[in-house]
C-alpha cells in the first residue's frame, strides 16, 4: 500500500487548507457531528493522560518540566484527532480561509461550528461520565483527583471563574453550576478559539497567501 505523506510550503498549506476547509463544510450533518464525538472524546483522553502524569508531582519536579510533561502527553489527543481524522472546533476555525475567498458562505460556516461545538461538547462529557463511575480520580490514592482540583484552581486564577472550592479536604469536590460552566468558561472560550484560529490564524494566512487569488 503506497503512503502519500504532504511535504507543503507555506503558500501550498494555506491552499491545502482552504480546500480542506470546503470539504469541512459541505461534510454530511451525522458525520460531522459523529467525527466532533470522537474529537471530544480523544482531546478528554489527552487531559487524562497529561492530568496522570502530573499527579504526585508537586514538589518533586520544577514547574516547567511539570508543564513539559503534561505537554508532551496531552498531545495524544491531538495525535489521535489527526490520525482518526476527528472534527475538532478549535482547527474547523480555520474554515474561514475559504470563507474569505468566497468558497464557503457564512450560514455553513456557523453550521459547522455549532454542530462541531456540540458534538466536542458530548464527547467530552461522555469522557468524563466514564472516568467517573471508573473512579478513575481516585487513582494513586486520590491523587489525580487532587491534581485535577488544582488544575481546576489554577484556572480559576487565569480568570475562568467556574470552580468554587468549597473545602480543602480532598473528599471534596468543586461546586459547579452549568451557568457558570457555560458563562465563564465554555464561552469566553469559543471566543478565544475563534478570535485565535479564524481569525489571527486562518485570517491572517489568507491575507498572506490566498486574498490574491480570490
Amino acid at each position: 500500500m503506497d503512503v502519500k505523506l504532504d511535504a507543503l510550503i507555506p503558500a501550498e498549506m494555506a491552499a491545502k487548507g482552504e480546500t480542506v476547509g470546503v470539504n469541512k463544510a459541505h461534510m454530511s450533518v451525522e458525520k460531522t457531528f459523529a467525527l466532533a464525538i470522537l474529537a471530544g472524546a480523544f482531546i478528554g483522553l489527552g487531559a487524562i493522560f497529561a492530568t496522570t502524569v502530573l499527579a504526585g508531582t508537586g514538589g518533586m519536579l520544577p514547574f516547567g518540566v511539570q508543564r513539559l510533561l503534561a505537554g508532551l502527553v496531552f498531545t495524544l489527543g491531538l495525535i489521535l484527532v489527526i490520525v482518526g481524522g476527528a472534527e475538532l472546533f478549535t482547527g474547523n476555525n480555520l474554515i474561514t480561509m475559504a470563507w474569505a475567498n468566497n468558497k464557503v458562505g457564512t450560514g455553513l460556516m456557523v453550521k459547522n461550528w455549532i454542530i462541531v461545538w456540540i458534538g466536542n461538547l458530548v464527547g467530552s462529557l461522555l469522557t468524563v461520565v466514564i472516568m467517573y463511575f471508573g473512579a478513575q480520580y481516585m487513582f494513586g490514592n486520590g491523587a489525580i483527583g487532587a491534581t485535577a482540583l488544582a488544575i481546576a484552581n489554577g484556572k480559576v486564577q487565569l480568570g475562568f471563574v467556574f470552580w468554587t472550592l468549597i473545602k480543602k479536604t480532598p473528599a471534596d469536590f468543586p461546586a459547579l453550576t452549568w451557568g457558570s460552566f457555560f458563562v465563564n468558561n465554555l464561552i469566553p472560550v469559543t471566543i478565544g478559539n475563534i478570535i485565535g484560529g479564524g481569525v489571527m490564524v486562518g485570517l491572517a494566512y489568507w491575507f498572506i497567501y490566498l486574498r490574491d487569488k480570490k
